[in-house]
């Protein structure tokens, strides 16, 4: 039975569902009437189930094996009790760093349950992803994942169609189709991490409006001090570092970057140097009023004493 409707959008709609015999929630998940006549369309919204029964974490949303006869194509998996990452950044515009850390972790978890299968899961952005009661966060959508093996045997694969969001997804996705690789996800992972921490995207608008593979020189990544200079300089060094337009520039595991949100690294310590104005400005202001409160009470001192 639909209770209501969760989502919607021109490729796909997503409901509420209630099994009538047993009054257990679900979440069923049906394709677009657009795209009925579309076989590279369809054999995508099939294979989303099939990546989803192969994925077993704490971290990501379990496809439900609803044996009930079936006259339609659809999914259904687990209902999560809890908000988007979206809302969740909405909500928390000034986050404790140790919890941006604890919440990024958990996704890096489950995108290595992917990485463990050979796939790479290409659409991770906030919207993809639901924070439970608990606090856990879970990947919830499947649609563009990549898998090898699967892409190459198949007659309709998609070889030529972007999938994934231009605003999150990795440079290579768009331009170079057939290198895919986990560091793709690390982009992507690093890129919300920053926007948990600063409420901004680290390129502004430029990675969305890039159309051209020769200009990736040209992406200017800003430091996340610029929105939050509460940030350690070592972290947002972990994080311009995970956003190199070059994946051979990156981390070279997940585990690797999400080490450096946690520990120190002296190397991006010593790299630059930031001004105290810049990097924390509410501190230099803290500290100059308490000089000069000093010097007022030494002045005033030496007046009444003289």
């Amino acid at each position: 039975t639909i209770i209501k409707s969760l989502h919607s959008s021109k490729r796909s709609h997503v409901y509420l569902v209630k099994d009538s015999s047993t009054s257990k929630r679900f979440v069923i998940k049906a394709p677009s009437l657009h795209f009925q006549d579309d076989p590279a369309y369809i054999e995508r919204f099939a294979q989303e189930q099939w990546i989803g029964k192969r994925i077993d974490s704490p971290y990501v949303v379990k496809i439900t094996d609803h044996k009930k006869t079936r006259s339609t194509l659809y999914t259904v998996m687990e209902f999560i009790d809890g908000i988007t990452l979206e809302s969740w950044i909405r909500e928390n515009p000034k986050p404790d760093i140790h919890e941006v850390v604890r919440i990024v972790e958990g996704i890096s978890r489950g995108l290595r349950a992917f990485h463990r299968k050979d796939m790479i899961h290409q659409d991770i952005k906030p919207d993809n992803i639901i924070i439970d009661r608990q606090g856990i966060p879970k990947i919830i959508d499947f649609g563009s994942c990549y898998t090898a093996g699967i892409a190459e045997a198949s007659p309709f694969s998609e070889h030529d169609t972007v999938l994934g969001t231009a605003c999150y997804g990795a440079p290579e996705t768009r331009f170079q189709q057939t290198h895919k690789t986990n560091k793709s996800d690390l982009f992507s992972l690093a890129l919300v991490t920053y926007e948990m921490l600063t409420g901004a995207m680290p390129f502004g608008e430029q990675l969305e409006k890039l159309t051209d593979q020769r200009k990736l020189n040209t992406l200017t990544y800003q430091t996340s001090l610029h929105y939050n200079p509460m940030i350690p300089y070592w972290l947002d060094g972990a994080l311009k570092k995970a956003l190199s337009p070059s994946p051979s520039k990156r981390h070279e595991a997940l585990s690797e970057f999400i080490y450096e949100l946690k520990n120190p690294n002296a190397h991006y310590l010593h790299k630059s140097f930031t001004p105290l104005v810049e990097k924390n400005p509410l501190f230099l202001w803290q500290s100059l009023t308490a000089i000069e409160a000093l010097l007022l009470l030494i002045i005033l001192y030496h007046y009444y004493t003289a």
